[in-house]
């Protein structure tokens, strides 16, 4: 079977657990003119949407054109464009086939950055230009010459706990002696490699330009208990009918599977790390907010008098690798657009 994209299974996995992104969760990421990842090599592409003709937007279909539908159709035709979705789903081979064939009918695609790496080559995507779409409004290493990211994904370790005891690390991937049984891996090189030489020693800082002889021997060395996945529901199955006892998989997937084992996991405390006194975090609540309020101090509290708190996460770096990347101001920045978001849209009332 053909490998199936991230995007393509969440889709999929949306559609399974009855649910999908909100329009919050994908337009968050978008950009002004509701640019996906990838704009397909067609020549005029900016200047026909300042034109207000059609744009076609490629995905997977499902659950994701309503999402879609809210988060790139409606806010785009509201400035005049129209934007229409084809739910066909945006292959490699596809996209290759009407470039080359000059019969293009898609502008835009929601694919993923393995597509700009195996069709920039082929001078099949065209380039942004980044003098007409704002890249202020994307994290600089999410602007590519030839698309944006607008969502992020994880490949991660996941084991079965009925067979593995402790927490395995991914150099105990790799060790059968030390946790007997297959493993399981996607048919992919995306993260495997990389994945694969952090297992062998690697510093996360030197993984670039990858070693990538050096990853296929690593990944050699247990190729008699390795099993390949080419589908998220794949990976989900193998790991679930106990055909391996740890797999390398998307996180939604083993998200999945982490709510619906029998057994509970760890309480972690997720933090910055760093001491934040009430009087710092109003003020900074405050000056997020535009207020001009000033605190009032009431009288001291009886109940749970602790003066201070800071949370330890040591035990979340040291066992999910956890390092908080958001700074306080800027999370409380992001929550009070969500809250202000949230209470603008007129509430459902209740039945």
């Amino acid at each position: 079977m053909e490998k199936q994209s991230f995007a393509e299974d969440c889709g999929i996995l949306a559609g399974e657990i009855g649910g999908g992104q909100t329009r919050r969760d994908l337009i968050r990421s978008a950009l002004a003119l509701g640019v996906a990842p990838a704009a397909l090599a067609l020549g005029g592409g900016a200047a026909r949407a300042q034109a207000g003709k059609e744009v076609v937007l490629v995905n997977y279909g499902g659950v994701a054109m309503k999402a879609f539908d809210e988060a790139y159709v409606k806010p785009f035709a509201a400035q005049g464009g129209k934007l229409v979705l084809d739910g066909s789903g945006p292959l490699n081979g596809k996209i290759l086939t009407m470039v080359q064939s000059r019969h293009v009918t898609w502008d835009i695609c929601d694919a993923g950055i393995t597509t700009l790496a195996e069709l920039g080559p082929h001078n099949a995507l065209e380039k942004i230009d980044y003098s007409i779409v704002d890249k202020t409004k994307l994290t600089p290493e999410f602007a590519y010459e030839e698309g944006v990211v607008n969502y992020m994904f994880s490949s991660v370790l996941a084991w079965d706990k009925s067979k593995i005891s402790g927490e395995p690390t991914l150099a105990d991937f790799f060790d059968t002696k030390k946790y007997p049984g297959r493993r399981m891996m996607r048919k992919d090189s995306q993260a495997m490699l990389e994945l694969a030489l952090i297992a062998d020693g690697v510093p996360k800082d030197k993984l670039y330009p990858l070693d990538v002889k050096r990853a296929f021997a690593k990944i050699a060395t247990i190729k008699k208990d390795l099993l390949f996945w080419s589908s998220g529901s794949e990976s989900q199955s193998l790991m679930r009918d106990g055909e391996c006892v740890m797999g390398l998989l998307w996180h939604t997937r083993a998200n999945v599977l982490a709510a619906k084992a029998d057994v509970t996991d760890e309480v972690f405390n997720v933090g910055s790390g760093e001491e934040t006194s009430l009087r710092e975090l109003a003020d900074t609540l405050l000056r997020v907010m535009g207020s001009t309020l000033e605190p009032e101090y009431g009288p001291a509290r009886k109940v749970n008098p602790v003066p201070r708190r800071l949370a330890d996460v040591s035990r979340a770096r040291k066992r999910i690798g956890f390092e908080a990347s958001i700074p306080l101001e800027e999370g409380l920045r992001e929550l009070v657009e969500w809250w202000t978001d949230e209470v603008s849209v007129p509430q459902r009332k209740a039945v």
